[in-house]
């Protein structure tokens, strides 16, 4: 019983200690004169967070390790909002895979070209 209660509590302080980067970066989006999500703030500012070892990994592992368990549970309400909405997405189709499709090829072009840069700039200083 009382490793249970041990779990149990471990997973709620990782919980919150996510929960508090989301807060975090709710209310610097809050600050910002532009609209930013501050749901990515938050996950950037877990990131940098984890990156300067002001938060251990494993302090946040039990939720972290729930969260990916359940992922597609937690993508449902999503999933069901397009369903519900699959007239529109039928009548934009052609909109959405051409914007899939560029949007591919500019991320295929810009990576192509960042690792040209790189490469030529490493055999320059080997040189």
């Amino acid at each position: 019983m009382v490793t249970f209660l041990k779990k149990l509590l471990w997973i709620a302080v990782s919980f919150l200690i996510i929960y508090a980067c989301l807060f975090a970066g709710k209310q610097i989006a809050s600050l910002l004169p532009f609209v930013f999500p501050g749901s990515i703030i938050g996950l950037m500012l877990l990131f940098l967070c984890l990156e300067f070892r002001i938060i251990r990994l494993e302090w946040i592992m039990p939720s972290g390790s729930l969260f990916l368990k359940y992922m597609a549970l937690l993508f449902m309400p999503s999933a069901i909002g397009i369903i519900t909405y699959l007239n529109e997405v039928y009548s934009s189709m052609v909109l959405i895979i051409f914007n899939m499709v560029s949007g591919i090829a500019l991320i295929l072009l810009v990576v192509g070209y960042i690792g040209y840069y790189f490469y030529n700039r490493k055999r320059k200083n080997d040189d």
